[in-house]
């Protein structure tokens, strides 16, 4: 079995649609999909509270389930398509009663771990623009290889 990482920010245009784009891009393709949103660039006190949701929405690092499922990325970029780039911070508040979150958004543990993932995404290569996925060791950003492509990157790995 493969693992693809996908490093995005829920803000980030491209995100949506290369999210959407990956079942069918790794259809028949034995491939485990990590999914790992970190910030694009510097943040506004909302796109931290939904980065914040995101990680507080995984078990703590080291655990079965340490990393944001896809229905949590499909509720997060659902919510950012719905209220757009400006998401008040109420309506973040109501999309983390229907998250239910098993740990606190704004708890330190949760704020670390974001720095700890953006820092390690930084180590990697990963940088301002977003989406990016991971394969083997090797970066993809999203304008130089479409996810549609992943399929025989895959194959070739």
């Amino acid at each position: 079995m493969k693992y693809l990482s996908f490093y995005f920010d829920p803000r980030c245009p491209d995100a949506a649609q290369a999210f959407d784009a990956l079942p069918e891009a790794l259809a028949g393709h034995s491939v485990e999909v990590v999914y790992r949103p970190v910030p694009a660039a510097a943040q506004a006190p909302q796109d931290e509270a939904l980065l914040h949701l995101a990680w507080a929405c995984a078990a703590p690092a080291g655990q079965p389930g340490d990393t944001p499922g896809r229905w949590v990325v499909e509720q997060l970029l659902h919510h950012v398509r719905q209220h757009g780039g400006a998401a008040r911070l109420e309506d973040l508040a109501e999309l983390a009663r229907r998250l239910a979150p098993p740990q606190d958004p704004a708890g330190e543990a949760v704020k670390q771990r974001l720095r700890r993932e953006a820092a390690a995404a930084r180590a990697l290569g990963v940088s301002g623009e977003l989406p990016v996925v991971a394969l083997d060791g090797r970066l993809f950003p999203s304008r130089d290889l479409p996810v549609s492509g992943m399929g025989s990157r895959i194959e070739k790995s």
